[in-house]
């Protein structure tokens, strides 16, 4: 019986794991690692609840097919201390992940997706009609708020697929 009180007294006492600020930089790159190597343990370990993993490297896969080689992420910006958006450059486009951690540092919500690549079809012709019903250089109309005016020219940017 006692050996039982002891593990159970020493279970309690263990603290708890907490936040640091390099948890950030860190994950983001354990990310990065899983992009180019899958290792479903590992990604799993990374969250504090169970992650879609069957679902997020099948994404991962096909982000890898496109935008291939990825280097080290660096931040891009951050809502708060523990949740900011990386981008990792890579050999055709970016690899972007954004990450929010609990206040153990493990991840609370993940979304990424590869920045800078064509969309695919029918995506693709749907986003260029889109861009083209958008104003452009003529005149705006007077109905239009002086915010939608103050917006310009539109045009496509940096494709950011999902």
């Amino acid at each position: 019986m006692r050996p039982l009180l002891v593990a159970a007294l020493l279970a309690a006492c263990t603290p708890e794991p907490v936040f640091d600020a390099g948890d950030l930089p860190r994950i983001a790159a354990e990310i990065v690692a899983v992009y180019h190597h899958w290792d479903g343990a590992q990604y799993t370990a990374l969250f504090a609840a169970p992650p879609r993993a069957e679902r997020d490297h099948e994404a991962l896969e096909w982000m890898h097919t496109r935008l291939s080689e990825c280097g080290a992420p660096a931040p891009m910006w951050s809502l708060s201390a523990r949740s900011t958006r990386f981008s990792a450059p890579c050999e055709r486009g970016a690899l972007e992940v954004h990450l929010a951690l609990d206040a153990a540092g493990r991840i609370a919500t993940l979304r990424f997706g590869a920045a800078g690549i064509a969309p695919e079809e029918p995506l693709a012709s749907t986003v260029q009609r889109v861009v083209a019903a958008l104003p452009d250089a003529a005149p705006p109309d007077p109905k239009d708020s002086p915010w939608r005016r103050s917006l310009g020219r539109c045009a496509l940017d940096r494709p950011w697929v999902v």
